[in-house]
């Protein structure tokens, strides 16, 4: 099913292939639209997790793409769907997927012009896991 037909998107992927090349600055901040509500579904994941990401707009403002950030730059963008308030983003973590998260959205009108939100509220996910030693045959247990 078309993730746009859903009451909430939800996007399944991985940090090492969703949207390649993306990686702008998130130079969305100061926006003059109002700042989404973003959450996530833990501060800590082991790696190999799924973690849910989630960013809520306001009833008032249009959005026609919504933008998540990860210490300052873009690491995933959706197309906004008419009517929709609550996109939520799936992603397989690892340890490199540590850092600040954040979201934000941005208003194109019929004149091309595009306006921005303010970033949401700042989310830290930490991931630890095991990583194999080649050679020794162990797992060691990767610092936090």
């Amino acid at each position: 099913m078309h993730p746009g037909r859903l009451p909430r998107s939800k996007v399944f992927c991985s940090p090492e292939t969703s949207n390649a090349g993306l990686g702008h600055p998130c130079a969305m901040s100061p926006g003059d639209l109002p700042a989404p509500v973003f959450y996530m579904n833990t501060f800590h994941a082991q790696d190999d997790e799924q973690v849910f990401f989630h960013c809520s707009i306001d009833r008032q403002t249009p959005a026609t793409r919504i933008v998540f950030c990860k210490d300052g730059v873009e690491v995933y963008s959706l197309k906004a769907q008419q009517g929709q308030l609550s996109y939520v983003v799936v992603l397989k973590v690892n340890p490199g997927s540590s850092g600040m998260y954040t979201c934000g959205y941005q208003h194109r009108n019929e004149s091309n012009w595009v306006r921005s939100s303010a970033l949401s509220a700042s989310w830290n996910l930490t991931v630890t896991g095991e990583t194999w030693h080649w050679g020794t045959g162990r797992h060691c247990s990767r610092p936090p």
